[in-house]
Protein backbone atom coordinates (compact mmCIF):
# COMPACT_ATOMS: atom_id res chain seq x y z
CA UNK A 1 0.00 0.00 0.00
CA UNK A 2 1.49 3.31 -1.12
CA UNK A 3 1.45 6.30 1.19
CA UNK A 4 -0.28 9.34 -0.37
CA UNK A 5 2.06 12.15 -1.41
CA UNK A 6 0.55 14.74 0.93
CA UNK A 7 0.82 12.43 3.94
CA UNK A 8 4.43 11.58 3.09
CA UNK A 9 5.26 15.28 2.63
CA UNK A 10 3.66 16.10 5.98
CA UNK A 11 5.68 13.46 7.79
CA UNK A 12 8.87 14.58 6.05
CA UNK A 13 8.18 18.13 7.18
CA UNK A 14 7.59 16.98 10.76
CA UNK A 15 10.72 14.81 10.71
CA UNK A 16 13.06 17.50 9.36
CA UNK A 17 11.57 20.18 11.61
CA UNK A 18 12.02 17.87 14.58
CA UNK A 19 15.63 17.18 13.64
CA UNK A 20 16.26 20.93 13.32
CA UNK A 21 14.70 21.65 16.71
CA UNK A 22 16.68 18.81 18.29
CA UNK A 23 19.93 20.21 16.88
CA UNK A 24 19.08 23.68 18.22
CA UNK A 25 18.32 22.24 21.67
CA UNK A 26 21.59 20.28 21.75
CA UNK A 27 23.61 23.32 20.64
CA UNK A 28 21.90 25.53 23.22
CA UNK A 29 22.56 23.03 26.02
CA UNK A 30 26.26 22.76 25.18
CA UNK A 31 26.62 26.54 24.81
CA UNK A 32 24.77 27.12 28.07
CA UNK A 33 27.12 24.75 29.89
CA UNK A 34 30.13 26.57 28.42
CA UNK A 35 28.63 29.95 29.39
CA UNK A 36 28.02 28.81 32.97
CA UNK A 37 31.59 27.49 33.15
CA UNK A 38 32.85 30.87 31.88
CA UNK A 39 30.76 32.64 34.52
CA UNK A 40 32.24 30.38 37.19
CA UNK A 41 35.75 31.33 36.04
CA UNK A 42 34.83 35.01 36.34
CA UNK A 43 33.33 34.47 39.81
CA UNK A 44 29.71 35.13 38.80
CA UNK A 45 27.19 32.96 40.67
CA UNK A 46 25.09 30.50 38.66
CA UNK A 47 21.88 32.27 39.71
CA UNK A 48 23.02 35.45 37.91
CA UNK A 49 24.40 33.64 34.87
CA UNK A 50 21.79 32.81 32.23
CA UNK A 51 22.60 32.34 28.56
CA UNK A 52 18.98 33.00 27.64
CA UNK A 53 19.01 36.38 29.44
CA UNK A 54 22.32 37.25 27.75
CA UNK A 55 20.85 36.41 24.35
CA UNK A 56 17.79 38.56 25.09
CA UNK A 57 19.93 41.53 26.10
CA UNK A 58 22.24 41.08 23.09
CA UNK A 59 19.30 40.99 20.66
CA UNK A 60 17.77 44.05 22.36
CA UNK A 61 20.94 46.04 21.69
CA UNK A 62 21.24 45.09 18.00
CA UNK A 63 21.06 47.80 15.34
CA UNK A 64 18.55 46.20 12.97
CA UNK A 65 19.36 48.63 10.16
CA UNK A 66 22.70 46.85 9.69
CA UNK A 67 20.96 43.50 9.55
CA UNK A 68 18.51 44.87 6.98
CA UNK A 69 21.42 46.23 4.90
CA UNK A 70 23.16 42.85 4.99
CA UNK A 71 19.99 40.96 4.01
CA UNK A 72 19.34 43.36 1.11
CA UNK A 73 22.94 43.01 -0.10
CA UNK A 74 22.63 39.22 0.11
CA UNK A 75 19.37 39.23 -1.87
CA UNK A 76 20.80 41.59 -4.48
CA UNK A 77 23.93 39.50 -4.95
CA UNK A 78 21.82 36.38 -5.51
CA UNK A 79 19.50 38.15 -7.95
CA UNK A 80 22.55 39.26 -9.94
CA UNK A 81 23.96 35.73 -9.74
CA UNK A 82 20.70 34.33 -11.15
CA UNK A 83 20.81 36.85 -14.02
CA UNK A 84 24.43 35.93 -14.73
CA UNK A 85 23.48 32.25 -14.78
CA UNK A 86 20.59 33.05 -17.13
CA UNK A 87 23.07 34.65 -19.54
CA UNK A 88 25.28 31.55 -19.38
CA UNK A 89 22.31 29.24 -20.00
CA UNK A 90 21.21 31.28 -23.02
CA UNK A 91 24.63 30.83 -24.65
CA UNK A 92 23.94 27.09 -24.63
CA UNK A 93 20.76 27.64 -26.62
CA UNK A 94 18.43 26.88 -23.72
CA UNK A 95 15.75 29.36 -22.81
CA UNK A 96 15.22 29.54 -19.09
CA UNK A 97 13.04 31.78 -17.01
CA UNK A 98 14.45 33.95 -14.26
CA UNK A 99 12.05 32.45 -11.72
CA UNK A 100 13.16 28.94 -12.61
CA UNK A 101 16.77 29.98 -12.16
CA UNK A 102 16.43 31.91 -8.93
CA UNK A 103 14.67 29.16 -6.92
CA UNK A 104 17.36 26.53 -7.61
CA UNK A 105 19.95 29.18 -6.82
CA UNK A 106 18.48 29.86 -3.38
CA UNK A 107 18.18 26.15 -2.64
CA UNK A 108 21.75 25.61 -3.81
CA UNK A 109 22.94 28.30 -1.41
CA UNK A 110 21.21 26.55 1.48
CA UNK A 111 22.77 23.24 0.43
CA UNK A 112 26.21 24.85 0.19
CA UNK A 113 25.89 26.13 3.75
CA UNK A 114 25.28 22.55 4.88
CA UNK A 115 27.66 20.67 2.55
CA UNK A 116 30.38 22.52 0.67
CA UNK A 117 30.21 22.13 -3.12
CA UNK A 118 26.88 20.28 -3.24
CA UNK A 119 25.01 23.46 -4.20
CA UNK A 120 26.34 23.49 -7.75
CA UNK A 121 25.02 19.99 -8.38
CA UNK A 122 21.68 20.81 -6.74
CA UNK A 123 21.26 23.98 -8.80
CA UNK A 124 21.96 22.24 -12.11
CA UNK A 125 19.79 19.25 -11.20
CA UNK A 126 16.79 21.37 -10.18
CA UNK A 127 17.06 23.53 -13.27
CA UNK A 128 17.22 20.43 -15.48
CA UNK A 129 14.22 18.93 -13.69
CA UNK A 130 11.97 21.97 -13.99
CA UNK A 131 13.07 23.24 -17.41
CA UNK A 132 13.45 19.76 -18.94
Amino acid sequence: MAIPKKVRAFFQYILFTGVGVLILILVYRSQNAAYIADCALKGIPDSECSLFEKLKSDFASVNYWWILAIVLAFIMSNVLRAHRWLLLIKTLGTNGKFQMLSLPLWLAILQTWAFQGVGEVVRAGLFAKYEK
